[in-house]
Parts: C-alpha cells; sequence; structure tokens
C-alpha cells in the first residue's frame, strides 16, 4: 500500500452516511449564505458605496447587488432571472442526487459538495425573489482591482 493510499479518506458507502452529510452541510451552507448576505443588506442598506475594511488593504465587505449572470456576462437578466432561479434549484437537486447516488465520495468529498448545493441554493432563491445576488466579499489584488 503506497503512502497516498495510507491518507486517502475511505468513501462514505453507506446512503444513510451520505445524506446525512450532504443534507446537514447544504441546510447550514444556505443559512449561513442568505444570513451572512441578509447581514450585510441590512448593514449597508442606507449607505450605497460604502464599505467596511477587514483587512487593510487587502479585503472588504461592500454591498453589491448582481443582477446578470457570473462574471456579468450578461449585466442584466430582467425577467429571464426566474430561470436562472429555477435552474440554480435544478443544478442544486441533480448535484445533490448525484452526491447521495455516488458512493465513491468520501465525506471530505460530499461536504464540498453540500457547500456547493449551498451556494446554488442561495444564489437561486436570491433570484427568485427579484433582488439580484448579493456580493459582498471585495479582495484588493495587489495589482488592482477588487
Amino acid at each position: 500500500m503506497t503512502e497516498e493510499e495510507k491518507t486517502k479518506a475511505p468513501p462514505a458507502h453507506s446512503l444513510k452516511v451520505r445524506l446525512a452529510w450532504l443534507s446537514i452541510v447544504a441546510a447550514i451552507g444556505t443559512v449561513l449564505d442568505l444570513g451572512s448576505k441578509a447581514w450585510i443588506e441590512d448593514t449597508f442598506r442606507d449607505q450605497p458605496g460604502r464599505s467596511m475594511m477587514i483587512l487593510e488593504p487587502w479585503l472588504e465587505f461592500r454591498l453589491v447587488y448582481n443582477q446578470g449572470t457570473a462574471f456579468s456576462m450578461i449585466p442584466d437578466l430582467g425577467d429571464m432571472r426566474w430561470i436562472f432561479g429555477v435552474f440554480a434549484f435544478g443544478v442544486s437537486a441533480l448535484m445533490f442526487y448525484w452526491g447521495i447516488r455516488e458512493t465513491r465520495l468520501n465525506r471530505v468529498q460530499l461536504a464540498c459538495l453540500g457547500l456547493i448545493v449551498a451556494g446554488a441554493a442561495g444564489n437561486g432563491t436570491q433570484r427568485l425573489l427579484g433582488k439580484g445576488v448579493i456580493h459582498f466579499v471585495v479582495v484588493n489584488y495587489p495589482w488592482g482591482g477588487g
């Protein structure tokens, strides 16, 4: 047995274990995702353009509503936000289903998949509510931009 095989986490073979890991991580992640976005919205709602420096000059919080797609490939979805919101939930459901069916995944991989499901569910919820997806973590790179 190689050293890599010794340190590799064993797969979560039991359906109950896979379901539990995915469900718990996805639920907690979704609550944290939506909760943190609600907090930043409450904090900055009346102060547009304001930011909160967390780790100067590298990291700050700033309220931004993304009305479009990732990386602003489509800047404003308009009424198509419903399609993207439903699509996000569909992708979440497919990833969740794949995670509970895939017996080769270990618990860490299941937890990571649960966080991806949570992020997609949180963004889908915000699209369906019509505000746009809230972004608030800004990383200021040394070469500029954020």
